[in-house]
């Protein structure tokens, strides 16, 4: 059993590409590796940028409409359906996170999923 991580938010990012420059670390001119906000908040290790599943709308919803990701419906079930957001970030193996509660998305929670 693999495991996701799922983080959510409501009117934290003003775009995809707001949310998606989060989640990707950046380089200096010198090729030194920058970690990303998120992966610094979470503690992420293992890092593998394909296997990250942002989601961006413009209003908020219901987790289950909001979350139509990879392996989701393995685990959708398992959240709090009164729960209502407009981005996700997903966070699913190799990657590892070491300190959900620091992140300032809400954490929802780990989840197992079969690949």
């Amino acid at each position: 059993m693999a495991t996701a991580y799922v983080f959510v938010a409501s009117g934290r990012f003003a775009s995809f590409d707001e949310i998606r420059r989060f989640t990707e670390p950046t380089y200096t001119d010198d090729g030194e590796y920058v970690e990303s906000p998120f992966n610094a908040e979470v503690g992420l290790e293992n890092y593998t940028p394909l296997c990250f599943e942002c989601v961006y709308e413009s209003e908020p919803m219901a987790l289950g409409a909001l979350l139509r990701v990879s392996y989701s419906e393995q685990w959708i079930h398992l959240l709090d359906p009164t729960v209502h957001a407009s981005e996700a970030i997903c966070v699913y193996a190799p990657n590892a996170v070491t300190r959900p509660e620091r992140s300032s998305m809400r954490f929802c929670g780990a989840f197992s999923y079969d690949v």
